[in-house]
């Protein structure tokens, strides 16, 4: 079966996960590929909306509500590290102009 579902909303964004089953002639179905999909929500004039929270109903859904926090987290800070990394490699280049 494949599946998508709303894994959290932001202020004006949403992330949703995708998962996608082979279906093998006489046998089971295998997990063969899964993705998350973030989007941003814009109105008819391509301005950005506000959107309801997601409220999780079972423990899987709640799983899914907070390891999109752990991995934006995450994300953001390797992002960081990896602008400042690049600024002193910026800077080293000039140093070694002279």
């Amino acid at each position: 079966m494949n599946r998508s579902q709303v894994n959290n909303t932001f202020l004006t964004s949403l992330e949703i996960g995708v998962r996608v089953d082979a279906y093998p002639i006489g046998g089971e179905p295998k997990k063969i590929n899964s993705a998350f999909f973030t989007f941003v929500a814009l109105d008819h004039d391509g301005t950005k909306i506000e959107l309801p929270e997601v409220i999780p109903t079972d423990d899987v859904d709640i799983k899914r509500f907070h390891e999109v926090f752990i991995f934006y987290y995450s994300f953001s800070k390797k992002k960081k590290k990896k602008k400042k990394k690049k600024k002193k490699s910026k800077q080293k280049k000039k140093l070694n102009q002279f």
